[in-house]
């Protein structure tokens, strides 16, 4: 019986208007824990026109990469020179990473999909968690939480947070 293999791709979930590169670490580990050695082929597709109403978008370009994996390799997608996406223009693309590792031992071919998603503006997300009643001649208070896109709370950058509040009656 061969043990199972499982093949791992390490990114970013999202990227930035920003962003020059996606970087990827890659890697496979049989189940009793050993790194697996072998050839892995990396096919990056970027997809424009992703919209509430076309969740799939469009595939613009794909770009392939042959890489020989030792215990795990870094690879890198330049968003210019390989995917053809001008600077600061991310806007609402998806980029879906698909690797096809061939375990040397076995010569078995496993597959694993991971997408990346764009995001045209900041890195993060604010969201009000509590507010209290609205008095007329004091102070409104109101509790936020900063989150990065992919949910997890802001607490290692310090950054400058303009919150604009009307009310109507």
């Amino acid at each position: 019986i061969l043990p199972l293999l499982n093949v791992n791709i390490d990114t970013n979930p999202y990227i930035l208007h920003s962003d020059t590169f996606v970087r990827l670490t890659i890697s496979a580990k049989y189940s009793f824990g050993m790194l697996a050695r072998g050839n892995a082929t990396i096919t990056a597709r970027v997809f424009g026109g992703v919209s509430a109403e076309n969740v799939n978008g469009t595939l613009e370009l794909t770009a392939v990469k042959q890489e020989t994996i030792e215990t795990r390799k870094s690879v890198d997608f330049n968003l210019q020179t390989d995917l053809n996406i001008p600077p600061n223009s991310i806007g609402d693309k998806v980029i879906e990473i698909e690797v096809k590792f061939s375990d040397e031992i076995t010569g078995k071919i496993y597959e694993k999909k991971k997408k990346i998603y764009s995001h045209e503006k900041d890195s993060f997300r604010i969201k009000i968690i509590e507010t209290k009643p609205l008095q007329p001649g004091t102070n409104y208070e109101f509790l936020v939480s900063v989150k990065d896109h992919d949910g997890v709370p802001q607490t290692t950058k310090s950054f400058p947070v303009t919150m604009r509040c009307t009310y109507s009656y």
